[in-house]
């Protein structure tokens, strides 16, 4: 039985680590293959070698970044709408063209809304497809063919499931990574990755470590907040925590001497990866797990899947040969066949397209229609609202402008049809920051400001609340992306 070998390489701050394993256990691995160098460097030749000697089981790590993990609700689709329908909500997010997106997602379930009809949530990996084809041209100058592509918080939240600890199989847990300098948190469910997220790191003084854990346990309770705030409402109920041991096990400690019900445990991710004799080191331990992975069928992949050659290459010859001699033997009862069907065909294809054109037009003649009602429809709902449920539209963006901090920016706001008669505001905008924290804190800021207009009836939870940032040259900015529906306060009657 030949060895099961998987690859990995990642490129961050300018540093290529390369990786290769044998697997020799269900959850155990052998580190045969450690090569670190430049990113400029070639990569060695025997790493290539072994690469393809192996079958290219190689994981691609990819700057987390580079990729987005984008939590959605859309009504109840299947196949190719639903996959319009992803990459269409999702392009509008980014505000681009699906075509520039490449888009790996999950359904998470179903549930129903508030007005009867059935939602079904997904969560997605969005990567720009220029940021990937310019690792799949890296890939491709190192000699190396990729079969898998995913961030590092991905390929943990993989590995995670197929050799972490037992969690509960309702609600979520947290799984938070500790290297040597970089941080992160996952939330996820048994179906999927739903948030992540990246943590502080200590760049300060060792001795103020209760201080840094303080600050990290912070963290993890806003982040168990703001998944709350999501369709699912997912309740939190054990933090995982994993990397270097010097800061796990503290943070471990930390988090269960806290009233705050939560249950800590450390996962020594470390010992799975034997290394020289040892357990792999905390700066190999994502390269490991991508490694590992690429043995594995993971959930989400950011390349296009390929088939795989089931046959040997003998096995393949020798069908290719019998192919060639039935298709000899076939040749006269083809030709002799071929021309009644291109006969029957142009028949065909002569009515087909006379009946495609009739549909085109009586589709056109309904559209056209379609809008006419529409824009009548439109028309006569505005004439009856300004006439018997006028409302001062002035008086009311002018409490909104005052109510939102300058942190908060609005994207979209929007008069509509209220569920119940009336009318609401849907309000879609960003809160931005100096960091995650100053973000978070805007955007609760002005939902303590919505309480207390007079013109708003009541608060909702948000359709939408995302922790995420944006890019401009090479400054990131941290923001919090939120769509608010609030029902608007019916007009007091006039005096008479």
């Amino acid at each position: 039985m030949s060895k099961e070998q998987g690859y990995c390489l990642r490129i961050q701050r300018d540093i290529r680590i390369g990786i290769g394993l044998v697997r020799t256990g269900t959850s155990s691995w052998i580190l045969d293959d450690v090569t670190t160098a430049a990113a400029s460097d070639p990569l060695p030749g025997w790493f290539q070698q072994n690469v393809s000697a192996g079958g290219n089981h190689l994981t691609w790590m990819v700057p987390d970044e580079d990729v987005r993990a984008v939590m959605l609700s859309l009504p109840l689709l299947k196949g190719q709408e639903l996959q319009r329908g992803v990459l269409g909500t999702v392009a509008r997010q980014e505000k681009r063209s699906p075509e520039d997106l490449v888009v790996s997602w999950r359904v998470l379930g179903e549930r129903k809304e508030p007005g009867g009809e059935t939602a079904q949530d997904l969560v997605s990996l969005v990567m720009h497809r220029g940021s990937r084809d310019e690792n799949l041209e890296l890939a491709k100058g190192l000699d190396v063919s990729p079969s898998c592509m995913l961030p590092s918080y991905a390929v943990l939240d993989e590995m995670f499931r197929l050799a972490g600890p037992p969690v509960p199989d309702s609600g979520a847990w947290a799984l938070v990574y500790l290297g040597r300098d970089e941080n992160f948190l996952n939330i996820s469910s048994a179906a999927s990755l739903l948030l992540t997220r990246a943590l502080p790191v200590n760049l300060g003084d060792d001795q103020d470590q209760q201080g840094f854990l303080a600050r990290l346990g912070t963290e993890i309770d806003r982040s168990r907040f703001f998944i709350r705030q999501g369709a699912n409402s997912p309740e939190i109920q054990q933090v995982v925590v994993c990397g270097d041991p010097d800061l796990a096990n503290p943070l471990v400690d930390h988090l269960n001497s806290q009233d705050s019900g939560l249950i800590a445990v450390h996962w020594a991710a470390e010992h799975l990866f034997s290394h020289n004799g040892q357990p792999v080191a905390t700066e190999f331990l994502l390269p490991a797990l991508g490694a590992a992975l690429a043995l594995e069928s993971p959930a989400h992949n950011l390349l296009e899947v390929r088939r795989r050659r089931l046959l040997g290459s003998k096995a393949r010859r020798r069908i290719m040969l019998a192919g060639t001699a039935a298709a000899v033997g076939l040749v006269p009862m083809v030709l002799a066949g071929s021309v009644l069907t291109a006969r029957i065909n142009e028949n065909y294809l002569t009515k087909a397209k006379l009946r495609l054109e009739e549909a085109r037009t009586e589709a056109q003649q309904a559209a056209e229609v379609y809008k006419t009602s529409r824009l009548l429809d439109n028309q006569e709902l505005c004439l009856d609202w300004k006439d018997h449920e006028r409302l001062d539209v002035h008086v009311l963006l002018s409490q909104l402008a005052k109510a939102a901090p300058e942190d908060v920016v609005f994207r979209n706001v929007r008069i509509l049809d209220g569920e119940q008669g009336g009318f609401k505001l849907q309000i879609v905008g960003d809160s931005r920051g100096k960091n995650a924290e100053t973000a978070q804190a805007s955007y609760l800021e002005f939902q303590g400001a919505l309480n207390h207009l007079q013109a708003l009836e009541g608060f909702t939870e948000p359709r939408i609340l995302e922790i995420g940032s944006v890019r401009k040259g090479s400054a990131v900015t941290p923001l919090t992306r939120f769509s608010l529906d609030l029902e608007i306060a019916p007009r007091a009657p006039e005096q008479s």
